[in-house]
């Protein structure tokens, strides 16, 4: 049976949103920086020889950093996809911290019974819970399915002696994370 990791495409998406974001930003801020506030900085006043080669770099440092030259059309449309895709990032962020697959797995909580009980109880809560919750009564319903999932795998995570060993050692059915 497959298991799928719904998280995982948040996972990814926000990989490549920061491999997106992070160069664009530096070099959009850097871009504003120098062409806007530095152009009298960027003067290299040490090769200029006379007056008129002054008047010749200073011209063409004006036309270099004029404001229509720095915010130009695919530089402004850069921005607003960088505005964008900043905005999905941060949502995404978002979604992958209020993720419920991510929270600690307590197989104790799902099968809503005490911590330490006997194999019969667990067992018990299982057969109560299965029924509850299997696909074949509740057809169509997504929500009972993924609840059924974790039934599951809680029972088996309390009945196998080594899932409930790292269970109690780790917190984690699996090991050590």
């Amino acid at each position: 049976m497959l298991e799928y990791d719904n998280s995982a495409f948040y996972y990814f998406s926000v990989s490549l949103c920061a491999l997106y974001v992070v160069p664009v930003t530096f070099l959009s801020l850097r871009r504003i920086l120098y062409g806007v506030f530095l152009k009298d900085r960027l003067l290299d006043k040490s090769q200029v020889r006379c007056e008129r080669e002054l008047r010749k770099l200073k011209q063409l440092q004006a036309e270099k950093t004029a404001f229509r030259n720095v915010f130009s059309l695919p530089f402004v449309l850069n921005l607003v996809v960088l505005a964008g895709v900043w905005y999905a990032l941060v949502r995404m962020t978002f979604l992958l911290k209020d993720d419920s697959e991510i929270k600690s797995f307590d197989p104790f909580a799902i099968l809503g019974i005490a911590a330490g009980a006997t194999e019969r109880e667990i067992k018990r809560a299982y057969r109560k819970m299965s029924l509850l919750y299997h696909p074949d009564k509740n057809q169509g319903d997504a929500v009972a399915e993924q609840k059924f999932m974790l039934v599951a795998k809680a029972y088996e995570a309390l009945t196998d002696e080594v899932a409930k060993a790292n269970y109690e050692k780790y917190g984690n059915p699996d090991g050590r994370q």
